[in-house]
């Protein structure tokens, strides 16, 4: 290979495909953690006309000692935590994943003899080249 810079396009290819990884891992927590509060949005106000029906002196009370009112808190706190720790692992894990990725790339760069000073010239060079495109996008637009 004659010049080391004609991988930045590859890496930028890679990147984006990590990028959109990670960015579909987000919307899938985001949507779980909305049907989550939405379903039992819905549980409550099940739980507060029937109490209405029920009752006609409804006060907070009465709702909070219901037995229907204590399982759906305790099974939302269980369903949030529950989402929110698989969120936390998929999107560390795609980011770990990036960064091994990331570490192989500049290591085969290390074993087919680039020097520490060419990679250092490559990173600047990647990082360059998203800032010109990021300012590119804006003007664009």
């Amino acid at each position: 290979m004659k010049n080391y810079l004609e991988l930045i396009p590859i890496s930028a290819k890679m990147n984006r495909k990590q990028n959109r990884i990670t960015i579909t891992c987000i919307s899938i927590a985001v949507f779980f953690i909305t049907a989550i509060f939405s379903v039992s949005e819905a549980g409550l106000d099940m739980e507060i006309t029937r109490l209405q029906s029920k009752h006609r002196d409804f006060s907070l009370n009465a709702m909070i000692n219901s037995d229907i009112f204590q399982i759906l808190i305790f099974v939302l706190l269980f369903l949030f935590l529950t989402v929110l720790t698989a969120s936390v692992l998929m999107i560390s894990g795609s980011i770990n994943s990036n960064i091994v990725q990331r570490t192989q790339f500049f290591g085969m760069l290390r074993c087919i003899g680039m020097s520490k000073k060419q990679i250092i010239r490559y990173v600047r060079f990647e990082a360059l080249r998203k800032r010109i495109h990021k300012r590119f996008n804006k003007v664009c637009k």
